[in-house]
Formats: structure tokens, sequence, C-alpha cells
């Protein structure tokens, strides 16, 4: 979802209705709909343009491509559809410092590097070879890191955000759908299946796991982690 407190307007990513969905935050109301392809997912949003970035297609719509498509949130409509040539694209991730962006291409096991300006894909990293399906993608900007997980099997790998060179590799809990961070703490969440693993970041390629605790973790039960 994307909040934008000036507008009073909510614009939430509805996969089944192959859509965004615009809502009046004053009255709860429904007031706009942007609409996308099957399979919308994954968002990111530049609040310097205030612009929306979703993903959509592919497998699902049974094409062998997918689209990022680019909304103009100011007027709750979409300008483009950036096509890419894979069937199945997950998160995406906004340098805030410059024109990238970042996108799980999971069918090819890689991370493709688009430059928003010229909208196209300029780059794409490999993952290793031993590792499948990476879908949460998180980008530390300040480490020039990127971080992301993969399902086959389940690991948390750290790439080089300037130059796609993998600096770490460690396994964590399974099925993870999102990575979150804490900046102060230096900690990443992991949301997994049925729990919640926690890293800490010792430096820019070194990770720790401070353990895993079921369900939703709250700031008062880190010492569960411990």
């Amino acid at each position: 979802m994307v909040y934008r407190a000036d507008l009073n307007r909510l614009f939430g990513v509805d996969g089944d209705a192959s859509e965004i969905k615009v809502y009046d935050t004053n009255t709860y109301g429904l007031v706009g709909h942007v609409p996308l392809y099957i399979d919308a997912d994954s968002q990111a949003y530049d609040p310097e343009t205030k612009l929306m970035y979703a993903v959509s297609g592919g497998r699902e719509a049974h094409t062998p491509y997918s689209y990022i498509s680019i909304v103009d949130t100011t007027q709750s409509k979409k300008i483009l559809d950036i096509k890419v040539d894979a069937n199945w694209l997950e998160a995406l991730a906004l340098e805030k410092r410059g024109p990238r962006m970042f996108v799980n291409i999971t069918s090819e096991n890689a991370v493709g590097v688009m430059n928003r300006n010229e909208r196209s894909i300029t780059a794409k990293w490999r993952i290793p070879a031993d590792a499948q399906q990476n879908l949460p993608l998180f980008f530390d900007e300040p480490n020039h890191r990127l971080l992301l997980t993969t399902r086959k099997p389940s690991k948390l790998i750290v790439m080089d955000s300037d130059t796609g060179k993998v600096t770490a590799s460690v396994p964590c809990v399974g099925m993870v759908d999102d990575i979150a961070y804490d900046a102060k703490l230096k900690r990443f969440y992991l949301s997994g299946d049925q729990f919640v693993e926690v890293f800490k970041q010792d430096d820019a390629d070194h990770y720790t796991s401070l353990g895993k605790t079921a369900g939703w973790l709250s700031r008062e039960d880190r010492s569960l982690c411990t």
C-alpha cells in the first residue's frame, strides 16, 4: 500500500482484481481504480516523483513477459507499462539517491537493474547457482547492499548493489514473504512460514541469526530471539 497524506488517499494493489484500488482516508470510501494486468502484486513508491511502480502479468496471465506499470498517484492514473521479457517478477526496490530500481526476476533467478529515467533494464545479476526462487528484496542503500531471500533452499543472500557480487549467503526461515529493517538496532526481520527470524547486521557482509519466534514479533518481544 501507498499512503498519500497530502491527498488523503490510500493506494492498494489488489491482485485478484488486477488493479490498484484508491481509497479516501477520511471516509474509507473507494474512490478510484487503476487497471493493471493479471496477478498484480509487488509495488514500490518514489516519494519525490509521486510515482508508484507495480508488477503484473507473466505466468498467471500465461504470457512469456511481465509488466512494471508506472502510476501517477497525484492523478490516480497509469501513465506507462514497461514490458519485461520474463514471466515471473517479484519485489521491487528503489534507489533514493539515484535513478535505479531493482527487481527480482524470479523466473531467471536474477536481480534486474532498471534505470527509471530510461525505463529499461540495464543489467541482470544472477544469484548463486545453488539457490532459486528469489522473492522478497530489500535495498540497504547506505551500505550499498541488496538483501533477498530464496525458497529453494531457504537462504538470505546479500549482494553488492554496485557490482552484483554476492557477499553473503546464510540459511534462513522458510517461505519468506517480506523483509523489514530496523536501522537503529541494525536488525532485519524475515517473515516466513509460521516464524519471524531476526538477523543482526554485524557489518555490511556479515549477518547473525538471533533466532525465530512464532507469529508477529513486536519490539517488546525481541528478547525472545536472543
